[in-house]
């Protein structure tokens, strides 16, 4: 089965070179249920959402991940 996590980052936070640029960023709670989910034997993936547009990136994404 394939999972879409979605995490959204603060809109005042500078736009970054990638999705989560600093370590305070991550967010442990996606990672361990990513982890589980594929140790499940699963195939998670990650959306990152940060600064507007969230339809239209969220949109992209479920085009590209195609999540069940």
């Amino acid at each position: 089965m394939r999972i879409l996590f979605v995490y959204t980052v603060s809109e005042s936070l500078a736009p970054p070179q990638r999705p989560i640029s600093e370590f305070i960023e991550i967010s442990f709670s996606v990672a361990y249920l990513s982890a589980a989910v594929r140790r499940a034997g699963h195939d998670p993936s990650l959306v990152v959402l940060r600064h507007g547009g969230f339809k239209k990136q969220m949109a992209r994404a479920l085009e590209k991940e195609q999540p069940d």
